[in-house]
């Protein structure tokens, strides 16, 4: 099983492989602020877990099905409207709550 640490910076790394990465730590940053219950490492990994089927540390994922895994449930969180208006963006809940703990770890 993997730390809480070494699962976070897969979250880390997967916000930094996107093209408008410091565009998602300052609305990671802005989910924080709007939704103080989650607003720390422990509680965001939490409610992704819980909320969107991503096994947090349960079994070992290679980058590329953790990858897949995140994208499928952001697409998920769209199709049900799972969603957090944050500056004016529509995110995904599951994608707000990555930005958010991106931005505790740069």
């Amino acid at each position: 099983m993997k730390s809480n640490q070494q699962i976070a910076n897969h979250f880390l790394d997967y916000c930094k492989g996107l093209d408008n990465h410091v565009e998602v730590i300052r609305l990671g940053v802005e989910y924080r602020r709007a939704h103080i219950g989650e607003s720390d490492i422990q509680s965001l990994m939490g409610a992704i877990e819980r909320d969107s089927c991503i096994e947090c540390g349960r079994t070992y994922l290679s980058r590329s099905q953790f990858n897949k895994m995140t994208s499928n449930a952001i697409k998920l969180d769209f199709e049900i409207r799972n969603i957090a208006i944050t500056d004016g963006w529509w995110l995904s809940r599951t994608e707000a709550r990555i930005y958010a703990l991106a931005s505790l770890l740069v």
